[in-house]
């Protein structure tokens, strides 16, 4: 999660979720953020949202299942739900957010124009946008974000990060990351065991013994590109 870590530093804000199966879930690992069922997207109403055990490998656009396939074992093929839809500004509304908003992530597996295009620009502000888009996509997002005078700061690890402002999409593009992490798989992984890895000056260092949930390569670095290291160091960069 892009925001586990701001929820455990104190921070409050609404996690949207479309799948059915973990809402009830989601509620329980994030007490302290408005948890909305729904699909967000560029109008509101009901819509076809097509499912996977794993909800990490669920979407709005049915056209990713052949990439999905290359998570073999993990991606079982989708089941059809229809699940409540509006759009960002909307839940915004409902939630009675501020009009200006530190931390905004999007990661929604191929719809990322559909949830932009539900967002009034005008209304709301996000200091910094976090969206995970393929290389293919990124041309066209950040053709959208330069339509409302928003900078790119980097791509890291398939997450691009916007900013409003043109300073805070500095200090982001100069940022160097050296951590400690540590991977809780997903349960429904093979991998039941926390496994330890570095960051160093923003590179992951992974040792030879660590074992990647993925059998391909393709889907390795795929899973690779799941990780975000920026929570901690934002919400202290933020904060200040």
């Amino acid at each position: 999660s892009n925001t586990y870590s701001f929820e455990q530093q104190g921070w409050t804000g609404i996690c949207i979720e479309a799948h059915p199966d973990y809402i009830d879930i989601l509620k329980k690992n994030r007490p302290n953020s408005h948890v909305v069922f729904a699909a967000a997207s560029d109008k509101s109403g009901t819509v076809t949202f097509y499912t996977n055990k794993r909800g990490s490998l669920s979407t709005l656009d049915p056209s990713q299942e052949e990439k999905f396939k290359a998570h073999g074992e993990y991606f079982t093929g989708f089941v059809e739900r229809e699940v409540p839809m509006m759009t960002l500004t909307e839940i915004l509304d409902d939630a009675n957010a501020p009009q200006i908003i530190d931390v905004l992530s999007i990661d929604v597996e191929g719809a990322e124009m559909q949830v932009l295009a539900g967002m009034d620009w005008g209304k709301y502000t996000a200091r910094v946008v976090i969206i995970e888009a393929s290389d293919e996509e990124e041309a066209e997002v950040s053709a959208y974000f330069d339509r409302f005078n928003y900078h790119k700061a980097r791509n890291y690890f398939g997450n691009i990060f916007f900013c409003s402002n043109a300073a805070d999409a500095q200090t982001i593009a100069e940022a160097d990351v050296t951590c400690s992490v540590t991977h809780t798989p997903h349960p429904l992984d093979k991998i039941q065991q926390e496994q330890q890895f570095e960051i160093i000056n923003s590179q992951l260092i992974l040792p030879e013994s660590y074992k990647l949930p993925m059998e391909t390569k393709k889907s390795s670095a795929q899973w690779i590109k799941k990780f975000r290291y920026y929570g901690k160091r934002l919400a202290q960069w933020l904060r200040s």
